[in-house]
């Protein structure tokens, strides 16, 4: 199983402790993903980012619903690899 989180490089667009969004799923709990494709839209400080799914799986679960904020190193989903 592989936890999936922001990328900590986008970090650097937002003040230390504040939050981000996810603004949008493009996926459900146990649809079939790829790597690198779009799974979540995230806002984060000003910005609008796509959340690109590790590795090729299954969205085990979604941690963080549309609308749900999240802070720096929170799993955003689990997504079991294959």
């Amino acid at each position: 199983m592989i936890n999936i989180m922001l990328d900590p490089v986008l970090w650097e667009l937002v003040e230390a402790g504040a939050p981000a969004f996810v603004q949008e799923w493009l996926v459900s709990e146990g649809d079939a993903v790829h790597g690198g494709q779009t799974i979540a839209v995230i806002h984060v400080g000003q910005d609008i980012v796509p959340l690109p799914a590790p590795h090729n799986g299954t969205v085990e679960e979604i941690l963080v619903g549309a609308g749900g904020s999240f802070t720096q190193g929170e799993s955003l989903a689990r997504l079991i690899a294959i």
